[in-house]
Parts: C-alpha cells; sequence; structure tokens
C-alpha cells in the first residue's frame, strides 16, 4: 500500500532552506520513501513527541514525522539537525513548534490559489514540462536556457545553458532522466533538438535535422522515440538513444520558406504507433508512425 506524504509549512520550508543540493536530495529521497509502510521506519518518539517518528537522514539530519493510519498519510513536521543541549536541535525545535500549535497540516488551499511563482528566467518563457514523478518543472524561455525547479518552492534546481538561440519546446523522458528542448531563430540559427541529462546538463547528442525553428517535441512512452515538428512543416522522429533519424512525415506540406504550414503541436498515441501534428495549415494530421 502507497501512502500519501504531506508536508507542514514549517517542513516545507526547512527542506527549501537546504543550500547544499546533494544533502536536500537525500533528504527529498528519503522522505518519499515514506511512502511504504512508514510505521515500520524511523523510531518512535517519547514524551511530548509520542505521537511522531524521527527517521534518520544523511549525517545529522533528522526528519520528524506523523503516521496518520486513518488517512493512509504521513506528515512531515520538522526536517533538523541533531544538536543535542542546543535550542536548535531538531527535537527542541519539534516540541517548541508542537506548543505553539505548529505541527498541524497546512489548510487546503483555496482554487486558483497561487502556490508558488518562479522567476529566474530573463526572457519569455515559452514551454513548461512537469517531471514525471510530479516534483520538478523544467521551463524553457527565449533567454536561450532551460531552468529545472521545485514544483512546490519554486527553488531552482539546475539551469541548462546548451542552447544559443530561444527554446520554444521542452519535454521529460517517461524515465524523468532525461529532457529534450528544442528551439531556433530563423533559418540555420541552432535550430536543433538537443537531449541532455536532466540531473548534470550532460548533452547527450544534438539533433540537427530541421532548417528552422523546432516548435514542438515529444517522447514516445517508451521512450525510444522523440518526435519534432518545426517551421520548416515536417515532422522527424529520431532514436532517444542515438540521434538517428528513423523518419520524415511531410504531410502538412511546408518547407523553410513557407510558415504557413509549420508544426506547433506533437503527440504520441498510448500504443506508441501513431502521431497526432497539428500546425499552421489549421488541421491536425494522425498518422502511423511505426
Amino acid at each position: 500500500m502507497r501512502w500519501q506524504v504531506r508536508y507542514t509549512v514549517t517542513a516545507k520550508k526547512q527542506v527549501a532552506a537546504i543550500t547544499d543540493r546533494r544533502i536536500q536530495r537525500s533528504i527529498v529521497e528519503r522522505i518519499d520513501g515514506l511512502a511504504y509502510e512508514p510505521e515500520k521506519q524511523g523510531k518512535q518518539l517519547g514524551d511530548e513527541l509520542v505521537e511522531y517518528r524521527s527517521l534518520g537522514a544523511i549525517g545529522r539530519y533528522r526528519i520528524i514525522y506523523r503516521v496518520e493510519g486513518s488517512e493512509v498519510t504521513v506528515l512531515v513536521v520538522v526536517v533538523g539537525i541533531r544538536k543535542e543541549s542546543s535550542k536548535a536541535d531538531v527535537y527542541a525545535v519539534a516540541k517548541k513548534l508542537l506548543r505553539l500549535g505548529l505541527l498541524e497540516p497546512e489548510e487546503a488551499p483555496v482554487q486558483g490559489t497561487t502556490i508558488c511563482s518562479y522567476r529566474g528566467h530573463s526572457g519569455s518563457v515559452r514551454a513548461v514540462a512537469w517531471s514525471p514523478d510530479g516534483r520538478s518543472i523544467a521551463s524553457g524561455s527565449w533567454d536561450t536556457t532551460v531552468q529545472i525547479w521545485d514544483a512546490t518552492t519554486g527553488r531552482e534546481v539546475f539551469t541548462y545553458r546548451g542552447h544559443s538561440s530561444r527554446v520554444y519546446a521542452v519535454a521529460w523522458s517517461p524515465d524523468g532522466t532525461r529532457i529534450a528542448s528544442s528551439g531556433g531563430e530563423d533559418i540555420g540559427q541552432d535550430c536543433t533538438v538537443r537531449v541532455w541529462d536532466a540531473s548534470t546538463g550532460k548533452n547527450i547528442f544534438n539533433y540537427r535535422g530541421h532548417s528552422t525553428e523546432v516548435n514542438a517535441v515529444a517522447w514516445s512512452l517508451d521512450g525510444r522515440r522523440i518526435a519534432s515538428g518545426g517551421n520548416d512543416g515536417i515532422v522527424q522522429i529520431c532514436d532517444a538513444n542515438t540521434g538517428n533519424l528513423i523518419f520524415t512525415y511531410d504531410g502538412h506540406g511546408g518547407s523553410a520558406e513557407d510558415y504557413d504550414c509549420s508544426v506547433h503541436a506533437i503527440a504520441w498515441s498510448p500504443d506508441g504507433r501513431s502521431i497526432a501534428s497539428g500546425g499552421n495549415d489549421c488541421a491536425v494530421h494522425v498518422w502511423q508512425a511505426m
């Protein structure tokens, strides 16, 4: 059985305030692990905190949480460092927050409430995509960057600077380890699909099959192929591991000089055998991809 893991406002801020990304990532992974048998993890605390458990994380970090069996929920209330005989000790902080009534979950936000706003770009943002695990968002901009940030706190995680021109499209691989991003500006100016490691930014390959701006990218559900469409009016499928061209669809009838048939949207069918693509020809074409 999978449990829902929630944070109090305080715990969320404590995790976001950790500046060492390696430590932060390790703690988040430990918290995510509480989704499975949380009542068997960590140790039960005593005295005032008898309803809570403590789970060791990296180094002297501790995660204090409460198992709410009736709701199949784990509530993370405090994340901090064990500092015995100090007011900053994670257990001392937890007891203080308990006395103040601050170890309870925040109320569900009203529909339409802004959860966070990310303002790391200096140009128009033209693409956003959630990571498959829902923890991160990637955004592509005319400032030529793709930026990855925490979907809950808005904290920047990584900035990819491999593009030399505007970014129009961003897509995560199904397993969340890679990102395909595309863009360009006029004929020949970085009109590429760049596939890179989502953690390190290391380039895996650059696909250069289009002659003008690349407006859309989409991974097949098995992660083996990437489809891309651009202002040249064609959709191309390439191998997601090697970057080799597999197939070119020219049903939109465009060319590098004819923007009336530019392709702006692409979607794979769930079985990975067909693609739907749409563009300036005012049509959606559904065609055999495999």
